[in-house]
């Protein structure tokens, strides 16, 4: 699985899926930080944390 950012189509994690992983400990395990709340997300530094909404997964087959 890949998680690229939407608005620019930056790759920001790669990681092998465990279908019983929530998307909290996949993003966790690949260095990718959520936001909690709209507000924390604003408040973050450039290149911070991101929403899930900013985010396309892509599944790939290995």
């Amino acid at each position: 699985m890949r998680w690229i950012v939407k608005y620019d189509g930056e790759e920001i994690g790669s990681v092998l899926t465990n279908h019983s992983m929530s998307m909290e400990e996949i993003c966790e395990m690949s260095g990718v930080e959520l936001a909690i709340t709209q507000e924390e997300y604003e408040h973050s530094p450039e290149n911070g944390k991101y929403i899930p909404d900013d985010l396309d997964i892509v599944s790939e087959d290995l």
